[in-house]
């Protein structure tokens, strides 16, 4: 677990993940998604899981994160906590929503790592766009 507070000393990021998240992710964690549930949640402040899929298609937890933010800083040290928890090892493929702060902090803390655009909210931006020029 790591976190950072803020000048009145009030929690400001939280990232954690456990024992087995870390075992999971050095077998399965060549392949990583994750998304940001916005505010969702009695402390008003964005949520998010990073997940992977195990050998039985189960989808499996790595970490997870409250933030402040959904900021490039905000992104990148997220990212960076996720990388140094897991002994330094990156993700082969991340998927992801449609935002340019993460795509920043990929881009910064996992130059190698290929960055993809999860199916669901593609399908959801084409239909958006698609329904704007109908």
């Amino acid at each position: 677990m790591s976190y950072t507070v803020d000048k009145d000393e009030k929690l400001d990021k939280l990232f954690w993940c456990d024992g087995r998240s870390r075992i999971n992710y050095a077998i399965f964690g060549h392949t990583l998604a994750f998304d940001t549930t916005y505010k969702l949640n009695k402390y008003n402040k964005p949520f998010t899981i990073f997940v992977g899929i195990n050998h039985h298609l189960q989808i499996i937890p790595f970490g997870c994160a409250l933030l402040l933010d959904e900021t490039k800083e905000t992104c990148v040290w997220v990212l960076n906590e996720l990388v140094i928890a897991m002994g330094g090892k990156k993700p082969t493929t991340i998927m992801t929503d449609i935002d340019t702060a993460i795509a920043y902090a990929i881009k910064e803390v996992m130059p190698d790592t290929c960055h993809r655009i999860c199916l669901w909210h593609l399908k959801k931006c084409c239909h958006s766009w698609w329904s704007t020029i109908c």
